[in-house]
């Protein structure tokens, strides 16, 4: 992602990956700029009034158009057991 915006991964980022540095705790007292964050954690931040969405995967090019959750079901055994394929 910040290669496809011109910034240098390896050169212009400091990353902290130690689950033990607590990062998302970093990130909402402000001792951090950024974090990549995936479910439930952006929903956690935004319930707490903490940052803002730079890149939204779901809608956002390039991965608007990119399905990460497919599906497949054998088209019997969907018809004889929907409970079993309901979603949510």
């Amino acid at each position: 992602m910040a290669a496809y915006v011109g910034l240098n991964p390896k050169k212009d980022f400091t990353w902290v990956t130690d689950p033990k540095a607590a990062p998302l705790e970093l990130f909402s007292q402000g001792k951090l700029d950024a974090y990549l964050a995936l479910p439930p954690e952006p929903q956690e931040l935004h319930a707490r009034g903490v940052g803002h969405p730079i890149v939204r995967t779901a809608t956002d090019r390039p991965g608007r158009n990119i399905f990460g959750c497919v599906l497949a079901g054998n088209r019997k055994y969907v018809a004889r057991h929907p409970v079993a394929t309901k979603d949510g």
